[in-house]
């Protein structure tokens, strides 16, 4: 690099346009062994004109775009596209509805000479055939967005898959059932159309020697790891998405049940009790006739089994099904207080002569304050071990498929107050399109206080038109904070660990939602069952968190 610190043009060029060597070991002269710096006699010479790897990136994707908008982007619609589709989807909804009064009336037998599919391209075959390209459009979008409504007030599981596959089968035939592949490239391109960084140096600037003698390694002072996390941080914010990992399917795993089933793993679940996520998720199962093979990992489940420490065997065993693409979904709530603002609170004057939780971590230095004692700083390791396991499930669905939703207390407004979202991972994972940060407020979930609250989900773009369908449109905003402690000398925030009910439910029609949309627009991939070892664990941990204990201690 240049001796004024500035960036190296030559590195810098080779790095943009993705050049690479194979490794090549070079022996360094006896002479100029111990030298920080070797020197190289400049040369000069053309200046490359190659397109970068970016722009050769953006030229394929546009002209993948181009192919596909050729196929389908040339089509007629009507004078009034969106009140003409309002009708359609009408007439749909109409004949959907009608279909299953016939049906009631029939028996409950399926015909084979009155299918569903058969009034539906009914509807479609009176569309004059100048618009058949449209209409086939906003059948698939009737199909995704107003036909779940209805197959959801029909209270029947059998029927609603019977009209799930109805719907797959026939979009499927259709060519412009994959013109989502447009949307998928427009958010491609639209990362790409950001400003690249400018290069950067890719070492520090030396001092200048102080005499003609060659400059010889120098004693560095050893730095300490709490100082430099604010540095290691806004490194890693510099770090860009240049392309996205190709978009795997959700994973149905035989053998487990009777039939595929999806896996679904509960991280730091709590104890198991009436109306939480798990048993909405079993009731869920039970109604729409859909195989699910729920984990809720917990100590207050299992104390073996149950262990998420990243050194106890059973980490180790559910880290190789996430690697083997076995999990379809995963719902994690890590322990907050190490990261909870309550910590930033004085003491209340009745408990003045009390040992008081102080700060672990500022935003900056997200894992951990130096000068702390022992027992502080193993509560601060576990709670940020738990934070990057989960980041780490995320990133695993990511490369093998599936869903994911992180709960977390929301963004802090004190700017030095730490927060799993001020992460500088965090962030960078949410770069990523499929990848979205919610914010909601638990009272109107039924929380005694307000209690804002971080979601994060993958593959869920409905998530909180999924949620809110459970919220209380009546709650009250209460008055009351979870700081200090109450009469019984208690934490105020001991109370409100475990999810309100209605937020329980908000999540689990989330997660169930998403893989009946999953199944309906056939982007599942049936995978072979994991080794028998590996299967007789799920077994036994799926049998010992599906048994209720409203007793255990959290």
């Amino acid at each position: 690099m240049p001796r004024d610190g500035s960036p190296n043009p030559c590195f810098a060029y080779l790095q943009g346009i993705g050049y690479a060597v194979s490794y090549a070991p070079e022996a360094i002269p006896k002479v100029m062994r111990g030298q920080s710096r070797l020197d190289a006699l400049p040369a000069e010479g053309p200046h490359g004109v190659f397109p970068s790897a970016l722009q050769k990136m953006r030229r394929d994707l546009l002209h993948e775009k181009r192919c596909l908008e050729e196929r389908y982007g040339d089509y007629q619609q009507p004078d009034d596209p969106v009140q003409a589709g309002s009708r359609v989807g009408d007439l749909l909804s109409a004949v959907t509805t009608r279909w299953y009064e016939d049906f009631c009336d029939g028996g409950r037998h399926l015909r084979v000479d009155d299918r569903l599919q058969d009034r539906w391209i009914d509807i479609l075959g009176r569309i004059p055939i100048d618009f058949e390209s449209w209409a086939i459009r906003t059948f698939i979008l009737w199909g995704k967005h107003i036909m779940p409504d209805i197959v959801a007030e029909l209270l029947d599981g059998e029927i609603e898959y019977h009209i799930d596959q109805e719907f797959a089968d026939l979009i499927y035939e259709f060519d412009e059932y994959h013109i989502e592949q447009l949307w998928k490239l427009d958010q491609r391109l639209r990362l790409l159309d950001q400003p690249a960084p400018l290069p950067t140096a890719h070492r520090p600037v030396r001092p200048p020697q102080c005499n003609a003698q060659p400059r010889t390694v120098p004693h560095h002072e050893v730095p300490r790891l709490f100082e430099g996390q604010a540095q290691w941080q806004e490194d890693l914010m510099a770090v860009q998405w240049e392309d996205m990992p190709p978009d795997a399917l959700t994973p149905m795993v035989q053998d487990l049940e009777l039939r595929p089933s999806f896996v679904i793993v509960h991280l730091f679940s709590g104890r198991r009790r009436e109306c939480d996520i798990h048993h909405w998720l079993e009731a869920w199962s039970r109604r729409t006739n859909i195989a699910l093979t729920i984990i809720s990992m917990d100590t207050a489940i299992s104390p073996v089994l149950g262990n998420l420490d990243c050194r106890a065997e059973s980490w180790a065993t559910l880290s190789s099904l996430y690697l083997q693409g076995k999990i379809a979904a995963t719902i994690s709530g890590h322990p907050c207080e190490t990261f909870s603002s309550a910590r930033w609170h004085p003491p209340p004057d009745e408990v003045a002569s009390r040992k008081w939780p102080r700060p672990l971590r500022t935003a900056m230095q997200l894992f951990g304050l130096d000068h702390r004692t022992w027992r502080e700083l193993q509560q601060t390791r576990t709670g940020s071990a738990f934070f990057l396991q989960t980041l780490w499930c995320l990133a695993c669905h990511l490369a093998y498929g599936g869903l994911f939703v992180e709960e977390h207390p929301g963004i802090p407004i004190k700017e030095h107050h730490p927060s799993v979202w001020k992460s500088a991972l965090s962030r960078l994972f949410r770069r990523h399109p499929d990848i979205a940060l919610h914010e909601i407020a638990q009272w109107r979930f039924g929380a005694t206080t307000v209690k804002p609250t971080g979601l994060m989900s993958l593959r869920m773009p409905f998530f909180l038109r999924d949620l809110y369908l459970h919220a209380d449109a009546h709650a009250i905003r209460p008055t009351s904070q979870a700081i200090g402690v109450d009469r019984n000398g208690e934490f105020r925030t001991a109370c409100h660990k475990e999810y309100p009910k209605r937020l329980s439910a908000g999540i689990a029609c989330a997660i169930a939602h998403q893989l009946q949309r999953n199944l309906r627009a056939r982007t599942v991939v049936h995978t072979a069952g994991p080794a028998p070892p590996l299967a007789q664990w799920i077994k036994d941990i799926a049998r010992d968190s599906a048994v209720i204990r409203s007793q255990a201690s959290y």
